[in-house]
Formats: C-alpha cells, structure tokens, sequence
C-alpha cells in the first residue's frame, strides 16, 4: 500500500500537461523537473525500506493506558494520550527494541512526577 501511496504523490508532482480541454499547466514544475522528482521520490521509498517502515502504521503500543496506570502508579487522565503517542515513537525510533527496554524508557521519561 505504500508504494501505491508514492506513486499518487510521484503523480501529483508530475507537471500537469496542457490540454485542449483544461488550458491548465502547473507552473511550479516544467517537464525538466520530472527526473528530479523521480529521484526525490525514490530516495523516499529507500528510507522507508532501510528503516523498516513498512506497515509502521499497524504498530500498536507495548503499553495501554491500563499498564501505564501500573507501571507509573499514577491515576488515569489525559496525559496517558501524551505518553502512549511518545511510546508510539519510541517504538518507531527503536523497532528492535524490546517491551521491557520501553517499559524502562517509560519509567526514566514519565516516572516518579515527570509526566
């Protein structure tokens, strides 16, 4: 899905060719531009590969708000959203990590009142 995702943003990069029916051309890029762009494009695919981002957005969190509420001792309210959405980066910023290695980045970043 995500390379179908890149290629309808390669698309509307292209320049918009003129046509009898639109007259509309896209001055922002000219025909010149599209190799450019293709590389620009490519690039971005390579990292999402490199990084293993691929499916990224089915990542669910080590920890709902109901361990954190264990985890923290803490009563629940709106800073579980905080945390939960920061995990979540972690999490990308650390796919091999563990659920006990976040759980101690839990502890260091949120414990003990840093919420």
């Amino acid at each position: 899905l995500y390379k179908e995702s890149i290629l309808l943003s390669l698309i509307d990069f292209m320049p918009k060719f003129e046509t009898p029916q639109t007259n509309v051309r896209d001055p922002a890029f000219s025909d010149e531009d599209s190799p450019e762009i293709i590389k620009v494009v490519r690039k971005l695919q390579v990292f999402i590969e490199d990084e293993g981002l691929i499916g990224c957005w089915k990542l669910k969190p080590f920890f709902n708000g109901t361990e954190l509420t264990k985890i923290l001792d803490i009563k629940p309210g709106p800073v579980f959203g905080k945390i939960i959405n920061q995990q979540v980066e972690w999490q990308l910023e650390h796919p091999q990590a563990s659920k006990d290695l976040c759980k101690s980045w839990i502890l260091q970043t949120f414990g003990k009142g840093k919420k």
